[in-house]
């Protein structure tokens, strides 16, 4: 353990929207700071309660945030513990990076339809037959790699 570090660190702990006590390292020595980030997560918590923060599209904008290679690398597990065979992982997960590569997408909202998605099938000169599933992957990845992440939880 490091000499330099501070040991005497403040804790906070609070319920969150769902009820259950929460407990967080603040790395803020200071008593007053720590209470003020206390009550920003209470009263957020609270916030998630009376519906006033929408935790599903918070959820979806924490997954829009990551990059898009840890989306595939999550879909591509998720599609092996479905018991596919090792073929379709491999093909699937080949088409999205193939696509997300001709479109120069890094995020899922840049796989996504509207003038995103529009410019990415330019980019590529229309999709192969083979792979016309994909403009839509945006909207396909995203749930289940959300969905295979609050099932490791």
């Amino acid at each position: 353990m490091p000499e330099d570090r501070p040991k005497n660190n403040c804790t906070v702990e609070w319920f969150d929207h769902e009820g259950q006590r929460r407990k967080k390292g603040t790395r803020i020595a200071d008593k007053d700071a720590a209470m003020q980030l206390a009550n920003k997560l209470e009263t957020e918590a609270e916030k998630r309660r009376q519906g006033m923060i929408d935790v599903t599209q918070e959820r979806y904008a924490k997954h829009r945030r990551r990059s898009l290679q840890k989306h595939v690398d999550d879909f591509e597990d998720y599609l092996k513990d479905k018991q596919n065979t090792p073929k379709h992982v491999s093909m699937t997960c080949q088409h999205i990076r193939w696509v997300a590569e001709k479109c120069g997408a890094e995020r899922l909202p840049d796989l996504t339809g509207g003038p995103a998605g529009d410019q990415c099938v330019a980019r590529i000169g229309g999709i192969p037959a083979n792979v016309q599933f994909l403009p839509a992957i945006g909207q396909e990845l995203l749930p289940l790699a959300v969905d295979a992440k609050a099932n490791t939880r």
